[in-house]
């Protein structure tokens, strides 16, 4: 348990990944000591760290929003450690969560990205499908959304890709001409 008395979620482990919860202490780490947060992961950080959106101004928003609602730990930031990768050290690979908790309708939004030196492998569906698994445990959750690039860049087929290996609805247009919208509701995830 953290200051605010809110327990931190347990780690969500795939074959390859080990998913680390953010909860406010490691947020103002990873925002404000960068060198002990990944101490406190236990993993180094990929020479390519950080993914794409997942800068500085990320992790400051990461770091404000769980100091304003400790509770939402585990709504919020996880980061992808690869674990054991060839032998070698743990690894973090990646980031990604939900963009809050569930809303009166019982939707989340999931969003999820991997260092460059890491695409290609499978990583970002499998970190994906662990935190749908991970929202799916919540019966609030009744549907999980996920936004992605219109277009036919490198980025947005690879986002569009994890999608459907997950079996989400889509894409759907919206008020964006350049972002698309996939679901995944409980009936079709069981």
């Amino acid at each position: 348990m953290d200051d605010a008395g809110v327990s931190r979620p347990d780690p969500i482990i795939t074959e390859r990944l080990r998913l680390e919860p953010l909860d406010a202490a490691r947020a103002a780490l990873q925002a404000d000591d960068p060198e002990r947060f990944f101490e406190e992961l236990s993993a180094r950080a990929s020479p390519d760290w950080p993914p794409p959106l997942h800068d500085e101004k990320a992790a400051a928003y990461t770091r404000d929003a769980l100091a304003e609602r400790p509770e939402e730990a585990g709504w919020q930031s996880w980061i992808f450690v690869e674990t054991g990768a060839h032998g070698g050290p743990d690894i973090a690979i990646g980031a990604g969560g939900f963009h809050g908790p569930p809303n009166a309708d019982g939707e989340v939004e999931i969003g999820y990205a991997i260092v460059r030196s890491s695409e290609g492998r499978g990583l970002a569906s499998d970190a994906a499908a662990g935190l749908v698994e991970h929202a799916f445990k919540d019966d609030r959750v009744q549907k999980i959304i996920a936004h992605t690039q219109a277009g036919n860049e490198f980025d947005a087929v690879a986002s569009r890709r994890v999608v459907a290996k997950l079996g989400f609805d889509g894409p759907e247009p919206t008020s964006d001409p350049d972002i698309v919208r996939f679901t995944l509701s409980r009936t079709r995830a069981a």
